[in-house]
């Protein structure tokens, strides 16, 4: 975007009597502004979680049983999604969300795990599935193991898991999972770095079909917790954003 400023000054003389003004206007190209457009234009799917639960760059509106609305990471009211208990959970419609296709997935996560104490198994981010162990692409912000808070991504026969824990005890991080399809390559980033890598994956491992069943903050599997943290600014984009576009999702904070 092509833009301007206006700088003012005056000419004195050596008795620092004025003698003249001037004005000069400078042009520049607003870069920052460009590759916002370039993200707005990559989205397939926008959920804000801002008072509503409406998809504002698709036709994939949430549904929850019992939202819940709290305060997002710049405390403004109602702006974020709580899923405390599973009635809380949100789910998005039937639709080709993760099928045979690059994509990354972006959003802003808040647990309410204590920072001394552990996190519960298997806690989601998303669950998308066409039921139990089938069609199956599940992004966890706790892991099942040992219950630590490492996020983590499964889709199908392939997982991988974080290198570092996330935050606890309150503090709002950035999660991204980008999937090259051409290169069967998965990636996984907290606050936009890279802190897991699948290597190159079999061409067949991620050849979902349409999802039926699409939770966010719940899983599919009724012996799995709800998530027990807030959401926001979720993002579906359909293509593989690189690593400075993922910087600048993660400091964007609406792109609306």
């Amino acid at each position: 975007t092509l833009r301007w400023s206006r700088k003012r000054g005056v000419n004195k003389n050596q008795n620092s009597q004025i003698i003249s003004d001037f004005s000069i206007i400078f042009f520049y190209f607003d870069c920052k502004d460009s590759n916002k457009r370039a993200l707005r234009e990559a989205l397939e799917h926008y959920w804000p979680l801002c008072g509503d639960t409406r998809d504002y760059a698709g036709s994939a509106d949430l549904f929850s049983q019992s939202p819940l609305f709290a305060e997002n990471r710049f405390r403004r009211r109602k702006c974020a999604a709580r899923v405390q208990k599973k009635r809380n959970g949100l789910v998005a419609p039937p639709g080709h969300y993760v099928n045979n296709r690059d994509f990354t997935l972006t959003g802003w996560i808040r647990s309410h795990t204590n920072a001394s104490s552990v996190c519960k198994s298997w806690q989601r981010f998303v669950d998308f599935s066409n039921g139990f162990l089938t069609d199956n692409f599940v992004v966890t912000h706790s892991s099942g193991v040992d219950k630590l808070c490492y996020p983590s991504v499964q889709q199908l026969n392939v997982f991988i898991v974080a290198d570092i824990q996330a935050p606890k005890g309150g503090v709002w991080y950035h999660l991204a999972v980008a999937m090259d399809n051409k290169n069967n390559q998965l990636f996984l980033y907290i606050n936009a770095e890279q802190v897991a890598f699948s290597g190159t994956l079999a061409p067949q491992a991620y050849k979902i079909n349409q999802t039926a069943f699409n939770y966010i903050g719940i899983s599919g599997n009724a012996f799995d917790p709800a998530a027990e943290a807030d959401f926001a600014e979720l993002r579906l984009y359909r293509r593989v954003l690189s690593p400075d576009e993922i910087q600048l999702d993660f400091s964007t904070p609406s792109l609306l």
